[in-house]
């Protein structure tokens, strides 16, 4: 009887080991395996080799409720025997065709902690290329993203972080800390050719967590800039607060430049999607135009356009001040009051002195083409 219950057992214990050879060891193992934990909502066109080595899926359909999931080839390669060491070691995970897409509206929810890590993990090279991500009829293609990771306790380290985005490439560093708050730093330097601007590049400290982050930035090409302040996620609207100030800039920069302006500053305060601007500058036309100006300029500032603009500005020896409306979409449209005192035109054109006080007001738009 003692024989028989230890036959049995051991029985049992290599079946159980055999079928987990399979499931893991095997090609068809392991496609039993991912279907029967993700169910009907993944769907895998190939797969090749074995969770216990290299593994090769192709075709990855995983769909939600609310989006959907498409991946045209995904290769693991990753070392299991650290697992006994308490490391998950991945040397290569790649990613290519990669598609998501979301389907339904999402809902909101309250911003949970991230899980501690179980185990730590070492990731030698993660490198996903041709992602597209699409909302509705929004759709962005990002054309490669790298990265190397590992964790240390709650920390996880990034670093040789690559993005090529259209003509842009995005360099970075940073760390996640796996707490209630989610602490983050980045540093990231960027570089590539804008429209109508050329060849530009810049580099940005970015500090923070789930509540609010820091921001410093400069650009050195194609002029200086320097930019800092903070963003707080407030629980209806986030709210800004950025200064910053610019030397030498000149327009337009890839031709002969018809304004120029050595020195000024800015600031941007209050919420995101409507805060107040206020600009300081001055501004030199080189090809005699227009007269120089120092000006001043607030209001607030919107996807829209500028309400309760604000333009003083001193020049031609006397003063000059604009007030109202100013839209660019969905057209351009104005509705503006000028006035000004003590403008003298022989200071820009010398056949013209004189004393000038101004007093109009001035409003309109620009139809789109096709209109009528």
């Amino acid at each position: 009887m003692r024989r028989l219950f230890v036959s049995i057992t051991l029985l049992i214990l290599l079946s159980i080991l055999a079928g987990g050879t399979w499931l893991l060891g095997s090609e068809n193992g392991n496609r039993t395996l991912l279907q029967q934990s993700l169910g009907e909502q993944l769907q895998i066109g190939a797969l090749r080799g074995s969770l216990f080595g290299v593994l090769v899926l192709e075709d990855i359909k995983l769909r939600q409720e609310q989006w959907e999931l498409k991946i045209a080839a995904l290769e693991l390669h990753w070392q299991p025997g650290a697992l006994l060491k308490g490391k998950l070691h991945i040397q290569q995970l790649l990613l290519n065709g990669v598609h998501y897409s979301q389907t339904g509206t999402s809902s909101t929810q309250a911003a949970s902690a991230l899980p501690s890590l179980p185990l730590s993990v070492q990731l030698d090279l993660a490198e996903l290329e041709n992602l597209r991500l699409q909302t509705g009829d929004n759709i962005q293609e990002i054309r490669r993203i790298a990265l190397r990771a590992a964790t240390q306790g709650n920390e996880i380290e990034f670093s040789n972080v690559q993005v090529n985005y259209d003509r842009y490439q995005v360099d970075a560093e940073g760390r996640l800390t796996l707490t209630d708050k989610t602490p983050f730093s980045w540093h990231i330097r960027w570089h590539g050719e804008l429209p109508e601007i050329g060849q530009a590049s810049g580099e940005a400290q970015v500090d923070g967590d789930r509540h609010a982050l820091k921001i410093e930035h400069t650009t050195d090409t194609p002029f200086k800039t320097a930019t800092r302040g903070r963003i707080e996620f407030t629980p209806n609207t986030p709210r800004l607060n950025l200064k910053g100030e610019w030397s030498q800039i000149r327009w337009p920069l890839l031709t002969r430049s018809f304004v120029t302006s050595p020195e000024g500053r800015f600031q941007l305060s209050g919420p995101l999607l409507s805060p107040h601007l206020e600009i300081t500058t001055h501004l030199d036309f080189p090809q005699g135009q227009a007269p120089a100006v120092t000006a001043h300029l607030q209001g607030q500032l919107s996807a829209n356009g500028l309400s309760d603009l604000t333009l003083e500005a001193n020049l031609l020896d006397g003063q000059a001040r604009i007030a109202g409306q100013l839209q660019w979409a969905p057209a351009p449209t104005w509705n503006l009051t000028v006035n000004g005192e003590k403008l003298d035109p022989s200071r820009q054109w010398s056949d013209w002195p004189g004393s000038l006080t101004l007093e109009a007001t001035t409003q309109g738009g620009i139809k789109p083409r096709g209109s009528g």
